[in-house]
């Protein structure tokens, strides 16, 4: 499948201003980058960056006293790994490599520490490592409702817990951090969803079982085969969209995802049959 993938931001600046972005697609396992462009305005502002292949889809340029425009585009292939939930294999925590581990610990949104006592009296009698996290995601489901301008870029995993309402971002900074108090290794993962009404950035999160990483969507509203990755970390603090370091207010925020040719269809996988699997 070849999915058509965009970003735009506009930004007033009132000064010298670096910005650090998340838009450009990874080229990863499961997603090749075919094509992809950047349009940068006013032309003079500086590239400092550009992500090594592979690498976490991460640019930065500085400005002036004018305003900024950022459009990026890129057309992916995707043959996205999708097993059967009956497929899943477990894989003992002992077995997991010093990479992996790192994401049990507690990071700035998602306080894993501090639900400890709440995610064992849910999910500890399950003993199977996919089933606790597949628990976690249909509980957050059930409980914790899809608010639009709920929440803000300061919103913890715990806050979400107690006002059981939130926006992706959200979802899945309770699911990492549940994960993480049931001993799961679980990390934050944000990119174009085809599929996803209305068109915007998406995130969800990601449990380190067997040899890779399982996705898992709280939200339920994306296709699990439409999912276009940019960047994966502990939490939103690794894999902010935008990150502003100066006098900048913004615009235009603005994405999308498509498939490239409008006569191919899009068969969108809905439910929680498959599960997408990721060695990234």
């Amino acid at each position: 499948m070849r999915l058509h993938t965009t970003g735009q931001i506009e930004f007033s600046v009132s000064g010298s201003t670096r910005f650090l972005f998340n838009l450009h697609v990874v080229s990863a396992p499961g997603q090749r980058i075919e094509r992809e462009s950047l349009d940068l305005q006013p032309a003079d502002a500086v590239l400092l960056e550009r992500p090594a292949e592979g690498g976490a889809g991460r640019l930065v340029a500085i400005t002036t006293a004018r305003d900024l425009s950022v459009f990026y585009a890129a057309d992916v292939v995707c043959t996205h790994d999708l097993r059967l939930v009956g497929e899943v294999s477990d894989w003992p925590i002992a077995d997991l490599d010093h990479a992996r581990a790192a994401y049990l610990f507690p990071s700035r949104y998602c306080e894993s520490d501090l639900l400890g006592r709440f995610a064992w009296q849910k999910f500890g009698g399950l003993t199977s490592p996919f089933a606790r996290a597949s628990a976690v995601r249909d509980w957050i489901r059930a409980n914790i409702a899809y608010v639009l301008g709920s929440t803000h870029s300061g919103t913890s995993a715990c806050a979400i817990l107690v006002q059981r309402a939130g926006v992706c971002r959200d979802f899945a900074h309770l699911g990492v951090a549940l994960c993480r108090a049931l001993n799961l290794p679980a990390r934050y993962a944000t990119g174009y969803a085809c599929g996803l009404q209305p068109p915007d950035m998406h995130a969800w999160f990601e449990v380190a079982i067997g040899p890779g990483w399982l996705a898992f969507d709280a939200t339920g509203l994306a296709p699990v085969n439409g999912l276009v990755r940019v960047a994966h970390g502990r939490d939103a603090a690794d894999t902010a969209i935008v990150t502003a370091f100066g006098p900048a207010n913004a615009l235009t925020l603005a994405f999308s995802c498509q498939p490239t040719d409008a006569n191919e269809p899009f068969n969108a996988i809905s439910d929680d049959s498959h599960v997408l699997f990721s060695e990234l």
